[in-house]
Order: structure tokens, then C-alpha cells, then sequence
């Protein structure tokens, strides 16, 4: 019986003996590694094991060296962990049934198995030549599994395949003709991806397309203008071994990313960058169709991209909105040129379309004869110029179905609106824009169809021979606000909010409304909510509710102690930003201190008003990346 030994890494480095016994057939598929000396395959398992010089390294000899029965157990550590992948040599001449499982058993028993991520054990016996032990090796296979360690088997036919490619080796072992005949020819190496950069902070613009470039990435960025609304993006990256690749970037990731970049802290773990489980320093960048494993440097690098794109993309669509008055209205489903101005009753729009045939151009000149008459859609035109109108079309809006599924003639309608001309200026003489074509439509139009309407029943039911003398002729069509519907945001609509008591309720409940369905990940910043919270300690002297609970609930605030206190303590404490969701809560709780404070004096509701700014100017954020996400 021998005692086990420790083996140094130098003596199992040191160069393989020949094997004495030559290979008959240097062209032969298998090389005779049952033949192989004790000593020569513990060199071998060391060399496949592929340990560097500089890695952890422990090795013990079970037996006495060069016994037949002799064995080695190497164990190397996992880079940047606690990990170490277990090697055990068996040299052996027999292998019968129960030896694999007291092999897995005694190893499981021992003190490398708390840290061992995988266990291979190398073998110069066939066992894949015998059924018998391959099952056996399968119950182990569950038992290392069942200790998080991953199970391999390395026999005389895994250590042929494993030496297939490894010409060094087998020369050393074999010779060069063996090594020759046996190998497959390497692959030539493939060149050392070498560092490149990218101009060092560029910003290029050439009309619509921005070109973004820092030292590893580059951003192409097709940018929303009169011609072409649509917005896009591409990134390129310097480095070497993926330089040849572009990643396509969707409006709504581009907008998405830029926006949570310039609103998010340092400290907030990225959407679009994941830290990687290979190591430190490594992310994955994550698209719709593409992924990619970039470094830290060139993540902080994107970061840039982000951010500087974020500002000409901000700013290329508030013009856009701006140009056309737009911005108050919602884009129509598949029909990203169009935004909904009205919403209207099928029958309703159909004698919009008879109004507008009675008062074509050709028909008369009128101040009502502005129509290009058409069975489909409405076509607003001056034959020529006049006091209020220029000459040509003002307006071509079309009908739009409200849903997909067909839901019968209560089905409504959606008057929808997209420029006659992108290459002109809108003007209310000329093209009209989105804003006033819906004020016009609805100020003007609706109210002289139902004027009509109404006369036009009137005449017919007159003319009537058949109508009974006692009957009435009184016709009457239902009040404009049951025919159409204005679909413009509703707190443009109102007066302003520091006008009054109601209409400062009515301006916080919109923003409120908006964070409930906001489902955005982009954080507020700290300011936002701070501001808010001053809101509420500024309305509370003036505020008589009935119960403190509620708005506590809403702040998350204990319900002992002063409330004005813990306001201003919570307002004072605030450094990070926070999501939708507690802005919610918070903009409730300032709903609910307004409700009982009647008397807000007017300088209290400028003061609010003001606060209330920097909220406001994100939600009109919010509104664009929706409107040029589509």
C-alpha cells in the first residue's frame, strides 16, 4: 500500500518519453494509449487539462509512480474565481462494474468537492466499448450534477478525438510521422485583433443625418424632418473583431435608450447593456435582432452616443410638431403620417361629405363654396384668393376606422390629418396645419353642417306631398358635442392653470393621469418630485381635509407626527431620482390637499404652477418619444 504524494507542476511540464513500442500504422485512426507509460499519461492529462504556467495549480499522485494501477488527481483554478476544474488520471488496466461510481464516491467524499466546478475523469481504458459501464458512468454523471459539478468522462476513445488536432503532443509522444498520419493540419492562426479607433469626439449634421463618432463607436442617425418623419439609427463599432458589423437600431430602442440615458444616474444598471456573466468589465449591448459583447470603455462610449444624440433628436422633433402644430394630437394606428384630430358618428361624417358636395367650388361662390367635392374624404379648397384664403387646397382630411374588428354602424369614425405639401410652410391662408384644421372643423364647419342639415330636412319635409298635415315638420339633429368629439389633449384645451382653484386641479390631474399610464423605466429626476412635495407643503395652511391618512398613504409617510414636517424631511432627503409610479402617488396626494383648499390664494397657485414646470416639460418628453416611436 502506498501513501499518496504531492506533485509539482515543473515535473509534470518536463518533456514526455518516447513510447518505446512503435506505431505500426502512422496513418492509423487510433493511437494505442493503452500501451502508454504511467508516467507519460499524467504528463498528458496535465497538457490537455491545457493549464497556463501562471495558474493555480494543485496536483497529488494516488499510488506509487509507474504502477499499472497508479493515478494522479490536478485540480486548476477557474480565472477571477474560487472555482477550480478537477482532473482525475486513472491508469489502469481494468476497469469492472462499481469502480466508476467508488471513483465518483471517494472524489464527492473528498476535500476538493466543495470547490470543484467540473470533473473530468481521463481514463486510458475503452469504457464507451462496454454498455455495462457507460450506464454506471450515467448514475454518476447525475451525481455530480445533483452537486453543481460538471461530469466528464475522458477514455480511450474521448482522449483519441481530444488529440485529433493536438500535433505537438503526439509528436512528442509518437513521433512526427504518427503525429503526421493522425492529425488533422491546423487551421492557420487567425490574426490578433488589434486596437482602432474612431474620430475622438465628433458630431457631424448634413441636413437629417447625424454622424456621431468618439474613439470605439459610431452613430448614424437619421433624424425626423418635413420630408421624412420617420426616425432611425445605426451603431458601428471600432474594434477590430466585430467592426464589420452594424447594429440597427428602431426608433422606439433609439429614443428609449437616449431618453434613459440623460435621465438616469450613474449608478443605475443600463436597459441596454447588461453586465456580462463571462467577468468584470464585459456587458452586452442587447437590440431586437442584434447582441453583442462590448467593454466597459465602450459602453461608457455609447453612453456618449446616447446622450448627445438625445439633444439633436429632442430638438429635430419639437420642430417637427412645432412646423405642423401636432403635438396635441395622437398618431393614427399604421398610418404614422396621420395624427386623429376629430372623432365623429359615421352618419354624421357622411353629411359632412354632403355638405361639402352641395358647396363645392363649381357650384357657387359663396363663402361656404370651399370644397373639391369627393364621395371619400374632404378636401377644403379655394377657387381663388380672397380676404381670408389664398388660392388652392387648405386641407385634405380622410376617415379612419377607430377599431380593427368591424363593430357596426355605431362604429365612429376618425377625421385624420397629415400635411398636403411637406416641402411648404403651413399658414392659415395656405396649408393649414394639424391645430387650426381641427379648430376649424369643429369651431366653424360642424356647427354650419348641422345649420344645414337642419334646413335641408326642413325644406324636403315641405315639399312633402305625402307628409301628413298634422304631423310636425320640426326636424332636429342632436347638439354638436353628440356628433363629434374633439381628440386634442385635454388640458390644452382648458384655461390656464393658474387661472383658477378648478383649473389648477384640472392641470395637476392631467400630469397625474399621464404618470398613472406611463410604463416608461426612465427615472424622474430628483427635482420633479421634490417640487411636487413643496407644492403640497405650500397648499396644506389652506387645506382643510378631513383625514390625513390618505395623503400620507400616498407619500409613504408615517402617520404619527407633524405632516408638514415629514413633507419638508422627505422633500429635503430626496437624491435619486424615482418612476412613474410614486410620482403618481405623489401628484394624488397634491390632488387631495387642493380638493379641500377652495381658497388657494392666486400667488400660492403661480408658486405651484412654477413648480410644476420641470414635470410638465417631461411629460411633453414622454409625449414626443411616443409620438416618433411608432
Amino acid at each position: 500500500m502506498y501513501a499518496d504524494e504531492d506533485v509539482t507542476l515543473e515535473q509534470l511540464r518536463e518533456p514526455m518519453d518516447r513510447q518505446r513500442d512503435p506505431v505500426a500504422q502512422p496513418k492509423s485512426d487510433r493511437l494505442p494509449l493503452q500501451d502508454i507509460t504511467p508516467e507519460n499519461f499524467e504528463k498528458l492529462v496535465v497538457r490537455l487539462a491545457n493549464c497556463a504556467p501562471s495558474a493555480t495549480f494543485r496536483a497529488r499522485r494516488i499510488g506509487k509512480s509507474g504502477s499499472t494501477q497508479s493515478g494522479i488527481d490536478i485540480q486548476c483554478r477557474i480565472a477571477a474565481t474560487d472555482r477550480f476544474a478537477c482532473y482525475e488520471a486513472k491508469r489502469v488496466i481494468e476497469i469492472r462494474r462499481g469502480t466508476l461510481k467508488r471513483w465518483v464516491g471517494k472524489f464527492l467524499e473528498g476535500r476538493y468537492a466543495a470547490t470543484a466546478s467540473s470533473f473530468h475523469l481521463c481514463t486510458t481504458y475503452a469504457i464507451s466499448d462496454e454498455t455495462s459501464l457507460l450506464e454506471e458512468w450515467e448514475d454518476c454523471e447525475r451525481q455530480l450534477l445533483d452537486r453543481q459539478i460538471d461530469p466528464h468522462l475522458w477514455d480511450r476513445a474521448v482522449l483519441n478525438d481530444l488529440l485529433r488536432d493536438q500535433w505537438r503532443i503526439v509528436a512528442e509522444l509518437y513521433g512526427e510521422s504518427v503525429a503526421t498520419g493522425f492529425c488533422v493540419p491546423a487551421a492557420p492562426l487567425l490574426p490578433i485583433p488589434q486596437e482602432s479607433s474612431f474620430a475622438a469626439l465628433e458630431e457631424l449634421l448634413y441636413g437629417q443625418s447625424l454622424q456621431l463618432n468618439n474613439r470605439s463607436v459610431a452613430c448614424s442617425i437619421n433624424l425626423p424632418g418635413r420630408l421624412d418623419r420617420r426616425l432611425s439609427a445605426a451603431l458601428s463599432f471600432a474594434r477590430t473583431d466585430i467592426s464589420g458589423i452594424s447594429m440597427a437600431l428602431s426608433a422606439r430602442e433609439l429614443l428609449s435608450w437616449a431618453h434613459w440615458r440623460v435621465h438616469a444616474d450613474a449608478s443605475m444598471e443600463r436597459p441596454y447593456a447588461i453586465p456580462h456573466t463571462t467577468g468584470a468589465g464585459a456587458y452586452l449591448v442587447m437590440g431586437r435582432h442584434v447582441r453583442l459583447s462590448l467593454k466597459e470603455a465602450e459602453v461608457a462610449d455609447l453612453d456618449w452616443i446616447l446622450e448627445r444624440a438625445w439633444n439633436r433628436i429632442h430638438r429635430a422633433c419639437l420642430e417637427y410638431v412645432s412646423a405642423y402644430r401636432s403635438f396635441d394630437f395622437e398618431l393614427i394606428e399604421h398610418h404614422p403620417s396621420a395624427v386623429g384630430l376629430l372623432s365623429v358618428r359615421p352618419d354624421f361624417w357622411q353629411q359632412m361629405l354632403a355638405f361639402a358636395r352641395a358647396h363645392d367650388v363649381a357650384r357657387g361662390d359663396g363663402p361656404w363654396h370651399m370644397f373639391d367635392a369627393s364621395s371619400s374624404f374632404l378636401k377644403v379648397y379655394s377657387g381663388r384668393g380672397g380676404e381670408r384664403f389664398d388660392e388652392g387646397y387648405h386641407a385634405i382630411v380622410y376617415p379612419y376606422s377607430e377599431s380593427i374588428l368591424w363593430s357596426g354602424k355605431r362604429q365612429s369614425v376618425t377625421i385624420g390629418w397629415s400635411p398636403i405639401d411637406p416641402r411648404s410652410a403651413c399658414s392659415v391662408r395656405g396649408h393649414w396645419d394639424a391645430r387650426f384644421t381641427h379648430d376649424w372643423l369643429l369651431q366653424e364647419m360642424i356647427p354650419e353642417v348641422i345649420r344645414w342639415t337642419c334646413c335641408e330636412q326642413k325644406r324636403e319635409a315641405a315639399n312633402a306631398k305625402w307628409r301628413w298635415p298634422s304631423r310636425s315638420t320640426a326636424s332636429f339633429l342632436p347638439p354638436a358635442s353628440d356628433l363629434a368629439w374633439s381628440l386634442a389633449r385635454e388640458w390644452e384645451s382648458t384655461e390656464r392653470p393658474e387661472a383658477s382653484n378648478s383649473a389648477l386641479r384640472e392641470y395637476v390631474s392631467a400630469l397625474q393621469s399621464h404618470f398613472t399610464c406611463q410604463s416608461s423605466n426612465v427615472p424622474l429626476a430628483a427635482e420633479c418630485m421634490r417640487n411636487v412635495l413643496i407644492g403640497i407643503d405650500c397648499v396644506l395652511p389652506f387645506s382643510c381635509m378631513p383625514s390625513e391618512g390618505y395623503l400620507r398613504g400616498n407619500l409613504g409617510l408615517h402617520m404619527a407626527g407633524d405632516l408638514s414636517q415629514a413633507i419638508r424631511e422627505r422633500a429635503h432627503s430626496l437624491e435619486e431620482g424615482v418612476h412613474s409610479s410614486a410620482m403618481d402617488f405623489a401628484l394624488r396626494g397634491l390632488l387631495e390637499v387642493l380638493r379641500y383648499a377652495p381658497d388657494l390664494p392666486p400667488s400660492n397657485r403661480n408658486h405651484i404652477v412654477q413648480l410644476l414646470m420641470p414635470l410638465g416639460e417631461r411629460r411633453n418628453e414622454d409625449i414626443l418619444c411616443g409620438l416618433f416611436s411608432r
